[in-house]
């Protein structure tokens, strides 16, 4: 679901602290290619950040055919499948798992929804991008819309201007993560900004890894 976007300005306000199991670095920028969503895919935020992933990855595959190969389809259920303007993380999961069999590789998707930024950033240290859920305008302020899911002991609620995008970077100094966002490319957000959007929307997230 992406409503009318507003530019996001760089900020630098602030800085965090290493936590245990984070790199000694202060900075780590994974190499994640960027790929916009429009005009092919305007409500496809989604399916444009698993295309970043899986090309990250390895795979040479492109947003459309994912959508028209893989995408998982549900009228009521969000999190199971794509309602024609959001989907979730367990069908988020679900794509990857599938795309994966196909090509026999043994790494599946990991729904990590509930997972706090900073541990977030320690997969970033292995060389693993995030996929993850906000809103199109980076804003703590979100407005529910009324719809919530229990799903395999997860809780899920859908919002307004929910928004999908891959998390590949952080740089301490300079107190920012670095996202690529399909629709305005690569971005340097301040991190405590990011951490209250990312909190305020649910904490959902996704990798790719070995099981």
């Amino acid at each position: 679901m992406d409503g009318d976007f507003i530019p996001f300005k760089r900020e630098v306000i602030s800085k965090i602290e290493h936590t245990e199991g984070m790199s000694t670095d202060t900075y780590c920028c994974l190499n994640v290619d960027e790929i916009l969503q429009y005009p092919e895919l305007p409500t496809g935020c989604e399916v444009t950040s698993l295309a970043m992933a899986l090309n990250y990855h390895g795979y040479l595959v492109g947003k459309e055919e994912l959508f028209n190969n893989y995408l998982l389809y549900s009228s009521e259920d969000y999190p199971v499948g794509f309602n024609g303007e959001c989907m979730w993380p367990p069908a988020i999961v679900d794509m990857i798992n599938n795309f994966m069999m196909d090509n026999e590789d043994e790494r599946i998707g990991i729904d990590k929804t509930g997972t706090d930024l900073l541990e977030l950033l320690k997969y970033i240290d292995k060389g693993i991008p995030i996929i993850v859920w906000v809103n199109d305008t980076y804003s703590s302020l979100i407005e529910y819309d009324g719809n919530e899911f229990y799903y395999e002991d997860k809780f899920y609620q859908s919002y307004w201007g929910e928004h999908c995008i891959i998390l590949k970077g952080y740089d301490l100094d300079n107190g920012v993560v670095i996202v690529n966002d399909p629709l305005s490319g690569e971005l340097e957000i301040d991190i405590e900004l990011f951490n209250s959007v990312y909190n305020a929307c649910g904490k959902y997230a996704v990798i790719i890894d070995l099981p």
